[in-house]
């Protein structure tokens, strides 16, 4: 019983991360992550100059917005 609280967290008590954890976590550039931010690709919080993000909110997103091939192009 104890285990399942431990290891089950709500969107509320996810931890917020910066830019840096954000990139490391999908493989691109901390500035690949502020662009897609400033075009609103992914959602993140602000609070006064400080940006944060819920990494499964991010996640989430890419994944919804992701598009996949009917077939592979041949040439």
């Amino acid at each position: 019983m104890t285990e399942n609280a431990a290891t089950t967290t709500t969107p509320q008590e996810e931890k917020l991360v910066g830019y840096k954890e954000v990139a490391d976590a999908l493989g691109i550039s901390k500035h690949a992550v502020y662009r897609q931010m400033q075009r609103r690709k992914i959602p993140y919080f602000k609070f006064g100059q400080s940006v944060r993000f819920r990494l499964s909110d991010v996640r989430a997103k890419i994944e919804s917005s992701c598009q996949v091939a009917a077939q592979p192009v041949r040439r």
